[in-house]
């Protein structure tokens, strides 16, 4: 069960590194974060209940009892995950893809600590400084001339206080998904969660409007509903597989997960010159920053080489 929790944490990193780089286009489409959140939670709905529908139709998933203790553990999680959605976003608006990337990456420092102490995954000393190794690769990947690295760490580099704290709300909220222990199908947990997310944002709506919309009208036509309709879909397959992962093993899936900002990275730089997001990607592409970035992708890579062989080694 290692290996597959292994390959579907690597096919969830890659599809959320793409949804990162879509959701930054989306938000600069949108021209407001927490209006694009606001479209992207009630399409949303509507595509988990048609998914959910089509599933139950044709037996593919089946809807079993929910206990109370479960219930407070999806509504624990999924209010940590709602917070999470919207400071992302706020530090897309205001950062770049890269550096929210290698933050969210992050969240393994929060993480494995709570996989220790709550659930008692305890790996060989190795793993956890193979580990570390691929966490400072991935800082490196965050590496801009007029951003030090001591600005990233102090979270003064570009949309990094926000970044900080989505890493703190969604390492607590996948410590709840892992307490679940995958005792609920993942797309009916997507909808459970997206329910809440609905709620929220309609409680919420007064007071985030003013703290986010900062008095700009919603932007709505044809495009905006497409590409939001084609990130939703990329979200949860991303996000459904990765709850699966993490109901595993959560030190796994976050360890795993530090790769996302190496993605991003890379994705970011084979997109960055296309038509489509030549506009929206604004990653510096000078050759120091080119060269200390891809040394962070060779470590980063080494890193979770050498992770994965500990933990394999115990199979």
């Amino acid at each position: 069960m290692l290996i597959e929790v292994v390959v579907i944490t690597i096919f969830a990193t890659i599809v959320f590194a793409t949804s990162s780089i879509y959701g930054r286009y989306m938000i600069l489409e949108v021209e407001n974060s927490y209006h694009f959140y606001l479209y992207q939670t009630f399409m949303s709905l509507g595509v988990l209940l048609l998914l959910n529908a089509i599933f139950l139709l044709f037996q593919i998933i089946e809807i079993d009892f929910i206990s109370v203790d479960n219930w407070i553990i999806i509504i624990g999680s999924s209010i940590f995950a709602f917070l999470g959605f919207l400071t992302l976003f706020r530090g897309f608006e205001v950062g770049n893809v890269t550096v929210g990337g290698v933050f969210l990456s992050s969240r393994v420092l929060v993480s494995i600590p709570l996989a220790v102490i709550l659930f008692g995954e305890i790996y060989p000393t190795l793993t956890y400084v193979f580990i570390l190794i691929s966490l400072i690769g991935a800082f490196m990947t965050s590496y801009q001339k007029d951003i030090s690295f001591i600005r990233i760490v102090t979270f003064r580099s570009s949309g990094s206080n926000w970044f900080i704290i989505t890493l703190v709300f969604w390492a607590i909220s996948n410590s709840f998904v892992r307490e679940l222990n995958n005792e609920v199908n993942p797309f009916l947990f997507l909808l459970i969660r997206v329910i809440i997310f609905s709620v929220l944002a309609f409680l919420t709506f007064p007071l985030f409007k003013k703290i986010f919309a900062e008095g700009r009208q919603m932007k709505i036509n044809r495009r905006i509903v497409m590409h939001t309709f084609f990130y939703i879909i990329v979200l949860i397959i991303a996000q459904s597989s990765f709850i699966f992962a993490l109901g595993h093993n959560l030190t796994i899936a976050e360890g795993l997960g530090i790769l996302e900002g190496v993605f991003t990275f890379i994705f970011v730089m084979a997109l960055a010159k296309t038509k489509f997001f030549k506009n929206y990607l604004f990653e510096p592409i000078d050759r120091k920053t080119l060269t200390v970035r891809t040394i962070g992708v060779i470590l980063a890579f080494i890193g979770t080489a050498g992770a994965l062989s500990q933990i394999i080694g115990l199979v």
